[in-house]
């Protein structure tokens, strides 16, 4: 069985290795979530990572894609949930009175889970290799925890609960569900280009990933010094994330139309 693994698949386990990492900062008595949350950013380097070394190497077999999707359902779907769960419930955590019952975050968690879960296994069956359907979950758990870091963040640039951590605070089990409704919905689609990340993109996912290396270390230096770059920089990154589902829906809007022009001609 060990025999199977290639040089691919010990950097995604790599990935789970951050994910393992961030679920301890998590429930640890040290509370660490800005550590846990790293931990996952350095997750999305990690997936970019195996799977250029996967183009590279031409290592790409179905092994190596049940385990790429099983290590992404821990690191970016359980380890994001138990962040989300763990920030939200804890009295000595939360920001604002009162802090969530855990049936109030768990159950939208638990749809993120799935819907991460039934979106990795429709890719790995999909036949279909020109689109590329729902929401990367790697970008939807990033995403998820910027929110929470601009979350924490407004707070600490004004050393007071401030009208946009209450927006944040009483709207994330809602955030959390629409999140996991972007992973498996038909109404978003993306062309061959994004599915190989070829042209432009790798671009935007090379600036992504020095980001994510940047911020966090940011963070670790000087959390309040900082504090307005990062909150900024996690506003430009959610920017992103929108004009991504905005051309996903579109691109599904016209596929759709394409669809119906065909059956129409026949």
């Amino acid at each position: 069985m060990l025999k199977n693994l290639k040089l691919k698949d010990y950097a995604t386990l790599l990935g789970t290795l951050c994910g393992t990492f961030a679920i301890y900062l998590s429930i640890s008595p040290y509370r660490a979530y800005r550590g846990a949350m790293f931990m996952i950013f350095l997750g999305v380097i990690v997936d970019l990572f195996d799977g250029f070394i996967a183009r590279k190497t031409q290592q790409i077999n179905k092994f190596g894609i049940e385990i790429d999707s099983l290590s992404d359902a821990i690191v970016f779907g359980v380890a994001p949930t138990v962040i989300l769960i763990m920030n939200y419930t804890e009295p000595d955590v939360v920001i604002i009175d009162p802090a969530y019952s855990v049936w109030f975050i768990i159950i939208p968690g638990f749809l993120l889970i799935s819907a991460g879960i039934v979106r990795l296994a429709w890719f790995n069956i999909s036949e279909n290799t020109e689109v590329y359907q729902g929401m990367p979950i790697p970008m939807t758990a990033s995403a998820l925890c910027l929110i929470m870091l601009s979350d924490y963040f407004a707070w600490a640039i004004n050393q007071e609960v401030t009208l946009y951590n209450r927006i944040i605070y009483w709207m994330m089990p809602v955030i959390i569900i629409f999140f996991a409704w972007t992973n498996v919905t038909d109404h978003i689609l993306f062309g061959k280009t994004y599915r190989k990340k070829s042209g432009f993109l790798k671009w935007i996912y090379l600036f992504l990933s020095i980001n994510f290396c940047i911020l966090p270390v940011l963070v670790f230096i000087d959390r309040f010094k900082f504090a307005i770059i990062i909150f900024i920089a996690t506003l430009v990154f959610i920017g992103m994330y929108i004009w991504f589902l905005i051309i996903g829906m579109r691109t599904a809007k016209l596929k759709k139309l394409i669809r119906n022009e065909k059956k129409g001609e026949s």
